[in-house]
């Protein structure tokens, strides 16, 4: 059923179908195969899948390592407000994997993850805080005051 729902289009599964491919759930597992699924899913604007096509692209795992285009997907699912990929966003805009280092744009995506309680992200702006000034955290509040997600979203059917 799934399958089928998958190449009908349906986003959501494309990428249990990714998922699964990935996982070798259900059919043999093929991380190639995982890519093209999550891809699909990806360019119909599914969050999840945006971040799973990019901890695939970050890892090189089903595909050739790509920073830039790993960070391409963190950015587009994390515009969309999904939590892992806000925290994944900052330690790119931290580190500069994929992107310019710029740790005011990392204080704020760090933050909007903190605002949903993920973990990993209240570890990581307690490291970056030390590293700024009063401006550029006052910047960074001013980034996140102005952000509205973007795109389907989580909840889309799509």
């Amino acid at each position: 059923m799934t399958r089928k729902a998958a190449d009908a289009n349906y986003a959501k599964s494309q990428l249990i179908l990714g998922q699964s491919y990935a996982k070798g759930q259900f059919v043999e597992k093929n991380e190639a195969e995982s890519v093209v699924w999550f891809r699909k899913a990806a360019d119909a604007g599914n969050a999840v899948a945006q971040f799973c096509l990019a901890w695939q692209f970050y890892h090189g795992i089903g595909t050739s390592k790509d920073l830039g285009a790993s960070a391409k997907w963190i950015g587009l699912s994390a515009s969309q407000g999904y939590a892992l990929a806000e925290n994944a966003m900052g330690y790119d805009c931290d580190q500069g994997l994929g992107v310019n280092q710029d740790l005011v744009e990392a204080y704020k995506w760090y933050q909007l993850a903190v605002k949903q309680g993920n973990g990993d992200a209240k570890v990581n702006i307690a490291k970056l805080q030390p590293r700024l000034t009063a401006e550029q955290i006052a910047d960074g509040e001013a980034r996140i005051k102005a952000f509205i997600p973007k795109g389907p979203g989580l909840n889309s059917d799509n």
